[in-house]
């Protein structure tokens, strides 16, 4: 059946509803999950990476917790204003 086809059936046919169950759904390449779990589970070097930024978060801003980069960023922007 081609699409034209298709699409005059369900003219002719409005009381027809489509019925879909998870074994002849449509994949709409959409996954489900927590991201982070995914990520780690592809990349087991990501656990770190987020367990360190999750810590890092939990402390209170301060210039003297940053890093030597990023101290230097802030001198060299304070430097221009």
């Amino acid at each position: 059946m081609s699409v034209h086809d298709w699409d005059q059936w369900k003219e002719d046919n409005p009381d027809w509803q489509r019925y879909f169950t998870p074994e002849n759904s449509p994949s709409l390449g959409i996954e489900v999950g927590e991201w982070r779990d995914k990520l780690v589970n592809k990349n087991p070097g990501w656990g770190e990476v987020l367990k360190k930024t999750a810590k890092a978060l939990e402390k209170p801003f301060s210039y003297n917790n940053l890093s030597h980069a990023a101290k230097r960023f802030f001198s060299l922007r304070d430097a221009k204003d």
